[in-house]
């Protein structure tokens, strides 16, 4: 009896724990994409892309956001583990005994007698060669199952598809991938094999060495120890600007360290002597190159991975030409609904001003007017608060430019070692906030802010402030100060670089007020899919600002077709779990959906829209939340999931494949 209560307990275990690991497994087993090559393409034309992932068989087509793409899987490659090749190995040796003997060959336990020979039909030799073909993709352990599996897809840009960046994600029967970017261009481009289709697979040099004409977009990969390189024709004084884009196209990778791409550009001449060289851009690890040409002749871009890494999502995308450049805006925003004149300063420039209107307040990337085929956007913030203007000479004290709250001000560092000073009238027990935009606008600045008292004795001071709302900031530059002050008086805000840098691009935008307790919320992952009647869980998080420790209800919003109880994330919680299931009306296809987030803050209802983010790991350690466009839910009731793995001994007699989902096709 202790014996069969014992094994029974054991098996009651186990039949609990199946839900969580089926769950668990299905987590696990969601396909998703590594990487995209190229990661876009030119308005008006129809080009070959490759994507690469995981979880990728019955692949039936691919989503972007935004008008004007078409796109349809061509081929695929799901590679074969050792399991299913013992399988196949075991199936060709049947059917060749049998095609031996079809033709009269004396086999082991078959006549000659023509008979009663078996007859090697044209579906056996079909079943022969499909299984020559998976044995092709055999592969014993791949180096990175991650990105093991690719798909090829021949996509359309319409000729007015609006330029810029977009996403793509793919389409399975088991749900849509994660999202990747993927932009619209302007540019004549090219594109390298990717590294499955060489001959050489860890060989990464560009077919017919790449001679390029100006301007261009160049498309690549780099493999471990590759180098890439493009020649070109450059006339004497051309204003030479090269843009590559790497981390901006895979922001993390989980198991490579630095947890990204880092690309490195030289420019060199006919002779092979260096040029310029650029391994980043400020605090952006994408290089970005400007070098006027000294005289008319040939010249090449190279590129590799600052310390020769590389394999299939070390992809690369290079604008090269006399292109324009924005290096700095400023103002860095202004008064949210307002016209806001903007000074640009940069590279190639047919205007030096551009005029926001009517932004509303938040942060956004502002698209500027195309300029010479190429198109560049700039990060603008909008706010209710009163905007004022740093005046000069405020470097102490005794010069210091007095405020009143509630105030942002748009400064610059100027020069380097330069200290900005600021004034103002608190009284005791107040609680006051300062907050310096900078980094998180796309300035180069590492701001440090030290609040004092009259006498000079220091309040509060704040190097860098961690922003879980910024999903693509690694070095958290901004400063930010939640203080009470202890008494009546005047009190100095001193702001300036830790590094003691400067320039004109050294931009910020201070905040000084009272405290604004507020929220943002984020909903992982972006893509999720709803089979048969059931629901799928999200994960929403709250990030409290100002100080902000409320409840915050979670539910749907303008999503008809849709249900979702509401969810509460209490005062003590930063995540809950979230479950959204279709309306029985709802008719299969992909959805955008949209989820908001309420809280009750000085007595008044906020309501804020939850941005969609993709849980990523940077280096095997940090975790960032990085954003989406677009939250899109597929429903497919009546389509079963694939299962891994593929081919069973049933299987590979038949040569079955898994049939894929007509959505998407």
């Amino acid at each position: 009896m202790r014996w069969y209560l014992r094994h029974l307990g054991a098996a009651l275990t186990a039949v609990v724990a199946l839900p969580v690991m089926a769950q668990q497994q299905q987590v696990q087993r969601d396909p998703r994409i590594g990487y995209v090559l190229p990661a876009g393409g030119q308005r008006g034309t129809t080009f070959t892309v490759t994507v690469g992932g995981q979880y990728l068989d019955g692949t039936t087509g691919a989503f972007f956001t935004g008008k004007g793409i078409k796109a349809k899987v061509v081929d695929s490659f799901i590679p074969t583990n050792p399991g299913q090749a013992a399988l196949l190995r075991n199936r060709m040796d049947e059917l060749r005994t049998k095609r031996q003997a079809a033709n009269g060959v004396p086999t082991r336990g078959a006549t000659t007698e023509p008979s009663t020979r078996p007859v090697f039909t044209a579906e056996d030799e079909k079943e022969f060669n499909e299984i020559v073909k998976r044995l092709a993709n055999f592969v014993r352990k791949p180096s990175s199952p991650a990105i093991s599996e690719s798909v090829t897809l021949s996509v359309e840009i319409e000729a007015d598809a609006e330029p810029g960046e977009r996403e793509i994600r793919l389409v399975t029967p088991r749900r849509d991938t994660n999202p990747m970017v993927f932009f619209v261009g302007q540019l004549p481009e090219v594109c390298e094999k990717p590294s499955r289709l060489r001959d050489e697979p860890t060989k990464s040099v560009p077919p017919d060495d790449a001679n390029v004409t100006l301007p261009t977009v160049v498309n690549g990969q780099i493999m471990p120890g590759g180098v890439d390189r493009y020649h070109f024709t450059a006339r004497k004084g051309q204003n030479l600007v090269v843009i590559a884009k790497a981390r901006a196209l895979v922001p993390y990778i989980a198991d490579a360290v630095p947890g990204w791409f880092q690309a490195t550009i030289r420019l060199l001449d006919k002779e092979g002597k260096e040029l310029a060289y650029d391994d980043d851009y400020r605090f952006d690890p994408d290089p970005v190159l400007h070098y006027v040409i000294p005289a008319d002749g040939q010249y090449l871009i190279e590129i590799h991975d600052s310390i020769y890494r590389g394999r299939e999502d070390f992809v690369y995308r290079i604008a090269m030409g006399e292109l324009p450049f924005v290096t700095s805006i400023f103002p860095l925003g202004g008064k949210a609904g307002a016209k806001t004149d903007v000074v640009l300063t940069g590279w190639n420039l047919p205007d030096s001003h551009f005029a926001v209107d009517g932004q509303p307040a938040g942060i956004a990337h502002v698209a500027l007017p195309d300029r010479g085929l190429y198109r560049d956007s700039a990060v603008f913030a909008a706010d209710a608060l009163p905007e004022v203007m740093e005046q000069v000479a405020h470097d102490s004290p005794q010069t210091a430019q007095g405020i009143a709250m509630p105030v942002i001000i748009n400064g610059r560092i100027t020069k380097s070692d330069e200290v900005d000073v600021y004034s103002f009238r608190g009284r005791a027990g107040e609680e006051i906030v300062a907050e310096v935009r900078a980094r998180r606008l796309d300035s180069p600045l590492d701001s440090v802010l030290i609040l004092t008292d009259a006498a000079g004795k220091q309040i509060a001071m704040n190097d860098d402030q961690e922003d879980k709302g910024a999903g693509l900031e690694t070095h958290h530059a901004d400063s930010y100060i939640l203080t009470k002050l202890p008494a009546d008086g005047v009190y100095y805000l001193t702001l300036r670089d830790t590094q003691g840098k400067g320039g004109p691009e050294y931009a910020y935008r201070l905040r000084i007020s009272q405290p604004r307790p507020s929220f943002e919320l984020r909903v992982t992952p972006s893509s999720a899919s709803l089979r048969g009647w059931n629901n799928t869980p999200l994960s929403a998080q709250v990030i409290r600002r100002d100080g902000f420790t409320g409840e915050v209800a979670v539910s749907l919003d303008g999503s008809p077709g849709f249900d979702m109880p509401d969810v509460r994330i209490p005062a003590d919680k930063t995540e809950a779990k979230l479950n959204i299931a279709p309306r029985r009306s709802q008719a299969d296809g992909i959805y955008p959906v949209r989820i908001v987030g309420r809280a009750t803050i000085a007595g008044k209802q906020v309501v804020h829209p939850a941005v969609p983010a993709e849980d990523m790991m940077q280096a095997f350690a940090y975790r960032h939340l990085v954003p989406a466009d677009e939250l899109l839910v597929t429903v497919a009731r009546f389509v079963a999931p694939p299962t891994r793995p593929a081919l069973g001994l049933a299987a590979a007699r038949k040569g079955a494949t898994t049939k894929p989902s007509k959505r998407g096709e």
